[in-house]
């Protein structure tokens, strides 16, 4: 079984606590080239607690907490028999509790269309667009992304899957607070002043309940970091999951750890609350075995019961054999004369 899709926190410079956006289907923050299908849905409830803050500094702290959501809205089309699929549409929100800043809670939204579904030889492609704040585009950099994602099997078992993507910010995120700060910046490969990064991952295998992932956002902003998780799945479509969230800069003050902890719960709408299935038909009951046609009827009545006091009947018994047929003896032959006495 697959990691069940969720999202952890990340950095935002100075002022932010550790954030998470509206999550695509993800690895654990990076988002996969895999959406969901029509009807599906998924629930994230997500806390973290700072081990080293932003800026250097040392020691327990509280981070963000949030409830977020998303939603398959649109069905994966086959393409005749060929076993590839195209289409697939997720929408979803997270509401951020921020804390410690000046903005308390933040809605933001995301969207993801998957372009083909993984086959044997190709990966699952998809396009999207996270941490988009449509009441305010200045506190968000509305990340826009693309990313593949492929299962990694030989001689039928799997090994996981990769995934590897790139993104940019159609919106430069500034500090709520200092608004000549930029608060996203990249990290290598790019230059600082870019608005690009690297993301990607991997997903192992189940292993009974429990799998492992390790994912990566460049830059520096609320939705980058270096992220990895335990997961326990103790039921279908129930993941919790624990782990940490690293910052990209090592080099500035923007650096911290993060412990994370997160429930994520998903179904299917169309099962849950559709029509039923018309249970199987009960099969008929198996007829009684036809009479002998060969079988003499039978004359005897059904046996009563004796009256209190009468003495027992006695048993009927059963009709004598027939005795062998004889054959009948030839009819006697005509008289004849007495022979003549001899002469003295």
């Amino acid at each position: 079984m697959r990691i069940k899709h969720a999202m952890i926190a990340a950095a935002c410079v100075e002022i932010h606590a550790s954030t998470a956006d509206a999550y695509p289907t993800s690895i654990i923050f990076a988002p996969t080239g895999d959406a969901k299908g029509g009807g599906d849905v998924g629930t994230l409830f997500y806390s973290s607690i700072y081990l080293k803050q932003l800026g250097g500094v040392s020691g327990v702290a509280p981070g963000a907490s949030w409830f977020g959501a998303d939603f398959g809205v649109m069905p994966k089309i086959p393409l005749g028999s060929s076993g590839v699929s195209f289409g697939g549409l997720e929408v979803g929100f997270d509401a951020i509790l921020f804390g410690d800043s000046d903005v308390p809670l933040k809605p933001v939204f995301n969207a993801k269309l998957q372009l083909l579904t993984e086959t044997k030889y190709s990966p699952h492609v998809a396009f999207g667009l996270m941490e988009f704040d449509p009441f305010k585009l200045s506190r968000s950099m509305n990340m826009i992304y693309g990313a593949l994602t492929k299962t990694i099997e030989i001689n039928g078992t799997s090994f996981g899957r990769v995934t590897l993507g790139f993104s940019g910010m159609a919106n430069k995120f500034f500090n709520t607070t200092d608004k000549t700060k930029n608060a996203f910046y990249a990290t290598g490969p790019f230059k600082e002043s870019a608005q690009l990064a690297i993301l990607g991952g991997y997903e192992s295998p189940a292993f009974g309940p429990v799998s492992f992932a390790l994912d990566y956002i460049g830059g520096v902003s609320e939705v980058s970091s270096a992220n990895a998780v335990f997961s326990l799945t103790p039921i279908d479509g129930a993941t919790w999951s624990v782990g940490a969230s690293f910052g990209n800069d090592y080099e500035r003050n923007n650096f911290f750890v993060a412990g994370i902890t997160y429930l994520y719960v998903s179904w299917n709408v169309l099962k849950v609350f559709g029509p039923k299935e018309a249970p199987p038909p009960t099969p008929p009951a198996a007829a009684p075995p036809a009479a002998n046609p060969a079988a003499p009827p039978s004359s005897a009545a059904p046996a009563s019961p004796a009256a209190p006091g009468a003495p027992a009947s006695p048993a009927a018994a059963p009709p004598p054999a027939a005795a062998p047929a004889v054959p009948a003896a030839p009819p006697p032959a005509a008289a004849q004369p007495p022979a003549a006495p001899p002469k003295p």
